[in-house]
């Protein structure tokens, strides 16, 4: 790497430091950790998918059914966490998508009654704010 390099790199950290508020950071460590939680649900879920499919291979074609609905489950939890997972990155990197991911994956909360919707209401107040969108353009 050459010095001009490095100080273009050090250059756009700087930049998108400086655009990031304490809000966008706090938002984008919720959905890394909301991440984490999906992630280890999918993790465990994926135990009782292994064993079912076991099961439906080896003594019970019935069984297939309880494989299937695990398996959708965990896959389900799993897509939950990469979508965090992206969206907690977008928002740390200050982009657009990340502000847009953000936005859909409050009003997705807003179902999760009581504490997604008062976690997703936070979430939609404070990225719909002027101020705080003008910091993704």
């Amino acid at each position: 790497m050459t010095m001009q390099s490095i100080e273009r790199a050090g250059t756009n950290n700087v930049q998108v430091w400086s655009k990031r508020s304490d809000g966008i950071t706090l938002v984008a460590a919720y959905h890394f950790v909301v991440a984490a939680i999906f992630l280890l649900g999918a993790v465990l879920m994926a135990l009782p998918t292994l064993v079912l499919g076991i099961v439906t291979i080896a003594e019970e074609p019935t069984a297939f059914i309880g494989f299937a609905a695990v398996g959708f489950v965990a896959t389900v939890l799993l897509v939950l966490c990469l979508f965090n997972l992206a969206v907690g990155y977008g928002l740390w990197q200050v982009k657009a998508w990340g502000r847009t991911g953000a936005i859909v994956l409050a009003v997705l909360s807003l179902l999760a009654f009581p504490i997604g919707t008062v976690i997703g209401a936070l979430i939609l107040w404070y990225f719909l704010k002027p101020d705080v969108a003008a910091r993704f353009e």
